[in-house]
C-alpha cells in the first residue's frame, strides 16, 4: 500500500515479545485480517433466526433514515457555501429553495460580492474586486479540505466505490477505519468544502461512501458481539444502493446499481428486496424534510425533471443520438486513459518533487502546492462565464431545460444564463465548459480529495448532447423539408434539452459501463417518458464502442493499475493486487483466445510454495520458525507431512499459528526451543509420527507439541483440471486459495494456487501465460524427434482428463 495513504499496517511481531497469552496482542479467531478474504462458506453457515432478522430490518430502516438526514445536511451547507463565493440573494426568505438558491433567486434580487461591496457592476470593477474575493474562496474551501484530507483522513480521498466493490465482495479493507465514524465526519465536512470550492467533482458517488459508514456504525451498534462479516455485506449492498437514490432521487436506479455492478455472494432477490426497502426509506426521509427546508416558491420543476412541452422525438434524429452513443463510449475510454496517467503514483512523486523544488518548500509539501495551483486554476477558468461558477447539479438542470420562446419570460438567473439571443455564443460557451470540465475533472479526480465522476460525467454528457441538439436544430431549420411535417404526432421541432438528456446518459454509461441502471435513473432523474427509448439506442451504443476500446470502467481500472501494487510494506498480502477475478465480465471473444491449458501451467510448484510441515527435515526453533513467517506476506500456508512423502493436510492462517504459539508457548521461552506442528493424520502415518515426536523429546531439553487446526479442503482440485475451470471455481465458490493435488494421487500436493495468482492473471489478461505458452510451443517445435513421439499419447490423454474435481463428503 502507497505510505502517502497512511494507510494503518498491520505487522506480524518479533518472536522475543511474544505475549504471554495470546489475548493480550492477537485478535480473536473468529475475526479476519486485514487484506484478506472472508470464508464465505462459514459465514454462510452463521446461525439466523428471528432476532438476526429482526437485527437486521432495524439496521436497514435505521440506518436508512440517518443517510436521508446526512443527504439534506450536505445539500444544505454545500449550496449556501456554493453561492457564498459568488454573492447574496436580497429576496425574501420564501423564495429561497434548498437545492439551488442562486438558480432560483430572481434575477433582480441577486447581488454580487462586488454590487454589494462598490454598488457597481461593471467589467473592470468586476476584475478588481469580485475575481480575488471569488478566487480566495476557492483557495480557502479546497486547501480546508485539502489539509484534512491528508493529516487526519487519508482515506476519504475520491468517491469510494472501487472500494466498497471489493468489501462487498469479501475483502477485508480495514473496516474500521476505512468505515468508522471518524471517517464518516471528514467525508462529509471536506466533501461539502470540494463541491463547494468549484472542483469539477459530485457528491453523488461519495454519498455511497457515506452511506456505508452510517451502516457500518449501526450495524455494529445493534449487532454488538454477535455480528458476522456475511451479513455486513449483505446490508452494505443495500447501503450502497440507498447511497445512489438519495443522490439521484432514483429508488430503482440504486437497486439496478447494486445488482449490475458489485459483485455479490447473495442472490439477487434477497440484495434487490433490502436495496428497495432500504432506498425507499431513505428518499422518504430525504423528500419529507425538503418539503420543510424549500420556501413556498418551490415548484416540483425546480428538480431535474424535464419539461419538452409537446415536444416529441423525431425519427431522424437517432442520427444525433447514436452519435452522442459514439462520443459517449470514447468519452469513457479517453476519460479513463487520462486520469489513469495523472494518477499514477510514480507521476504523483516526481510531480510533487518538482513542485516542491520550484516553491522551495519540503519535498512533503508538494501536495499542497499542487492543491493550490489546481483550485487556482479551477477558480480563473470557472469565473470567465457565470455558467460555470454554478454548482454542478445547478447547471445539468439547465442543460435539461428548454428556453422559452418569449425572451420576456426569463426572469430567473438560470434562463438568462443559458438563453441567449445568439446561438453561437450559446455554443461557445457550451463548447468552452466541455473543454474546460474534461481537463479539470480528470485532474481533479485524481487529487488527495473527497468526489466523485458521476455529476461531472452527467454534466459534460449534457452539455456535449446540447451542442449538438442546437446543431440539430439548426440543420432542421436549414433543410425545411416537407417529409419532416408529418414525422411524429405531437410535434416536428428538434428539443436541444432532449439531446443533453441522451448526451447524459451515454457519457454516464460510457464512464461506468452500465446499461439499464444508468436508463432507469435518468429516466426517474428527469421523467422523460417519451425518451427512454433514445437514451437506451445511445447507451447500448457507449457501452459498444466502450467494450471495443477497454475491457474495465474506471472503477476497476483504478482497482487493476494502482490497488495494492505499491511497493512492499510488510502487510498481509502487500503487493498482491486485489484478488477479485472478475472472469465472467471478460467478452467470449476474450475467452476463447484463453490457451487451453491446465492449472499446472500457472500454479506455484511444491518446491517453491510456502509451506508448513509436520515433519521437517531440521526441527523448527522458536527463532527460526518466526524467522520463517515473518518473511513474506502471505496470510497462510499449506500443511503437509514433509518433502519426502507431500501428503497434503489443508492450510492454516498465519494469524492461527502465531495465536496457537502465543498460547502454548508464551513469551518465557527461550528462542532455541523446539517446535512441533500436530495434525489430523492417516492412521498410517501415527506410528512415524510418534517415532519421530519421541526422536525431538530425546534431542532436545525444550519440546512444545503445538496443534494446529488446519483447515481441510472443501474441493480437491487436481493439477490437470483446464484452467478456466479453476478461474469458475474460484469465482463462484467463493474460494480464496486451492491446494492442488496430483491426478494420479490426490493424497499428494504437488502446487497452490490462490485468488489473488489468478486475479492478476485475469487483470493482466492472460498476456503472461501467452506469451509463456509461446516459447513452450516454439521450444517444442524445435525438438520433434522419434523419443517425444513415444510420450505424445500419453499427453494426449493427460490432456483429455476432465474428471479432476471430487467433492468431499
Amino acid at each position: 500500500m502507497d505510505k502517502d495513504h497512511n494507510i494503518p499496517t498491520v505487522r506480524y511481531h518479533d518472536p522475543l515479545h511474544t505475549p504471554q497469552t495470546g489475548r493480550e496482542k492477537w485478535p480473536l479467531q473468529g475475526h479476519y485480517e486485514d487484506n484478506t478474504y472472508i470464508d464465505w462458506m462459514k459465514e454462510s453457515n452463521r446461525e439466523s433466526g428471528a432476532l438476526m432478522n429482526l437485527k437486521k430490518w432495524v439496521t436497514i430502516i435505521g440506518s436508512s433514515l440517518l443517510v436521508g438526514y446526512a443527504t439534506i445536511v450536505i445539500d444544505l451547507f454545500s449550496v449556501f457555501l456554493n453561492d457564498f463565493k459568488k454573492g447574496l440573494c436580497f429576496s425574501s426568505l420564501d423564495t429561497w429553495s434548498l437545492l439551488n438558491p442562486y438558480l432560483t433567486c430572481p434575477a433582480d434580487h441577486w447581488r454580487d460580492w462586488l454590487q454589494i461591496i462598490s454598488g457597481s457592476g461593471n467589467i473592470v470593477v468586476s476584475g478588481l474586486l469580485g475575481l480575488p474575493i471569488y478566487l480566495f474562496l476557492v483557495l480557502s474551501f479546497s486547501m480546508a479540505a485539502g489539509v484534512l484530507t491528508i493529516n487526519k483522513a487519508p482515506m476519504i480521498k475520491q468517491l469510494g466505490i472501487p472500494e466498497l466493490k471489493l468489501i462487498i465482495s469479501g475483502f477485508n479493507y480495514y473496516l474500521k477505519t476505512y468505515l468508522g465514524p471518524r471517517t464518516l465526519f471528514y467525508k462529509i465536512v471536506c466533501l461539502v468544502l470540494v463541491v463547494s470550492s468549484g472542483f469539477w467533482l459530485g457528491i453523488e458517488g461519495p454519498l455511497v461512501h457515506v452511506s456505508c459508514c452510517i451502516l457500518y456504525i449501526s450495524f455494529d451498534a445493534i449487532f454488538g458481539d454477535a455480528a458476522t462479516e456475511g451479513v455486513r455485506r449483505e446490508l452494505l449492498s443495500a447501503a450502497t444502493a440507498t447511497g445512489i437514490a438519495v443522490a439521484f432521487n432514483s429508488p430503482i436506479g440504486g437497486v439496478l446499481f447494486v445488482v449490475e455492478l458489485l459483485p455479490s455472494y447473495f442472490v439477487p432477490t434477497k440484495i434487490m428486496w433490502n436495496s428497495f426497502v432500504s432506498a425507499t426509506v431513505a428518499l422518504v426521509a430525504l423528500n419529507g424534510v425538503r418539503s420543510f427546508t424549500d420556501g413556498e416558491n418551490f415548484r416540483e420543476d425546480d428538480l431535474f425533471e424535464v419539461l419538452f412541452g409537446n415536444f416529441s422525438w423525431l425519427f431522424l434524429e437517432i442520427i444525433p443520438f447514436l452519435l452522442l452513443g459514439v462520443l459517449g463510449g470514447l468519452y469513457g475510454h479517453l476519460y479513463t486513459k487520462v486520469y489513469l496517467k495523472f494518477s499514477d503514483p510514480q507521476f504523483k512523486r516526481r510531480l510533487w518533487k518538482r513542485l516542491a523544488v520550484l516553491t522551495r518548500v519540503s519535498e512533503q509539501h508538494g501536495k499542497y502546492v499542487e492543491l493550490i495551483l489546481v483550485a487556482l486554476l479551477t477558480g480563473l477558468l470557472t469565473f470567465a462565464i457565470p455558467l460555470t461558477r454554478m454548482p454542478l447539479a445547478a447547471f445539468l438542470k439547465l442543460l435539461f431545460k428548454d428556453c422559452p420562446k418569449d425572451d420576456s419570460n426569463l426572469e430567473s438567473n438560470s434562463e438568462n444564463f443559458m438563453c441567449q439571443p445568439s446561438t453561437v455564443s450559446t455554443l461557445f460557451k457550451l463548447v468552452y465548459i466541455t473543454i474546460q470540465g474534461f481537463c479539470l475533472s480528470t485532474y481533479s479526480y485524481g487529487l488527495l480529495l473527497p468526489g466523485g465522476i458521476l455529476m461531472p460525467s452527467l454534466v459534460m454528457g449534457g452539455t456535449v448532447g446540447r451542442i449538438v441538439g442546437i446543431v440539430s436544430q439548426a440543420i432542421q431549420k436549414a433543410v425545411e423539408g416537407d417529409y419532416l411535417a408529418t414525422c411524429t404526432a405531437k410535434s416536428c421541432l428538434v428539443s436541444p434539452s432532449s439531446h443533453a438528456v441522451v448526451g447524459a446518459a451515454a457519457f454516464m454509461s460510457g464512464i461506468t459501463k452500465l446499461t439499464l441502471c444508468v436508463v432507469v435513473i435518468i429516466f426517474e432523474l428527469t421523467g422523460a417518458v417519451s425518451y427512454v427509448l433514445p437514451i437506451m439506442i445511445a447507451v447500448l451504443t457507449s457501452k459498444f464502442i466502450s467494450d471495443q476500446l477497454s475491457v474495465e470502467n474506471v472503477y476497476d481500472s483504478w482497482l487493476s493499475t494502482e490497488f495494492n501494487h505499491i511497493g512492499e510494506t510488510g502487510e498481509v498480502n502487500s503487493n498482491k493486487g486485489h484478488g477479485l477475478c472478475s472472469f465472467a465480465v471478460l467478452s467470449s471473444t476474450f475467452k476463447a483466445r484463453l490457451p487451453d491449458v491446465t492449472v499446472k501451467a500457472i500454479m506455484v510448484p511444491l518446491q517453491r510454495t510456502r509451506k508448513l510441515y509436520i515433519r521437517p527435515s531440521e526441527p523448527y526453533t522458536l527463532l527460526s520458525l518466526y524467522a520463517y513467517l515473518s518473511e513474506d506476506a502471505h496470510e497462510g500456508y499449506p500443511v503437509i507431512y514433509s518433502d519426502e512423502n507431500p501428503l497434503s493436510l489443508g492450510y492454516v492462517t498465519k494469524k492461527h499459528v502465531y495465536w496457537e504459539i502465543a498460547r502454548v508457548i508464551g513469551s518465557s521461552q527461550p528462542t532455541s526451543s523446539v517446535v512441533s506442528f500436530q495434525a489430523s493424520l492417516p492412521e498410517s502415518f501415527h506410528e512415524e509420527q510418534q517415532e519421530y515426536e519421541q526422536n525431538l523429546t530425546n534431542s532436545y531439553a525444550n519440546v512444545h507439541m503445538v496443534t494446529l487446526e488446519v483447515e481441510k479442503p472443501i474441493i480437491i482440485v487436481k493439477d490437470n483440471t483446464p484452467l478456466k475451470q479453476v478461474i469458475e471455481i474460484v469465482e463462484r465458490l467463493h474460494m480464496n486459495h486451492l491446494v492442488l493435488t496430483e491426478h494420479k494421487d490426490n493424497n499428494r500436493m504437488c502446487g497452490f494456487i490462490d485468488r489473488f495468482i489468478l486475479s492478476r492473471l485475469v487483470t493482466l489478461r492472460f498476456s503472461e501465460l501467452q506469451q509463456e505458452m509461446s516459447i513452450v510451443e516454439s521450444v517444442a517445435s524445435e525438438f520433434e524427434i522419434a523419443d517425444n513421439e513415444e510420450n505424445s499419447d500419453e499427453d494426449a490423454n493427460f490432456r483429455r482428463q476432465r474428471e479432476s474435481i471430487e467433492l468431499l463428503t
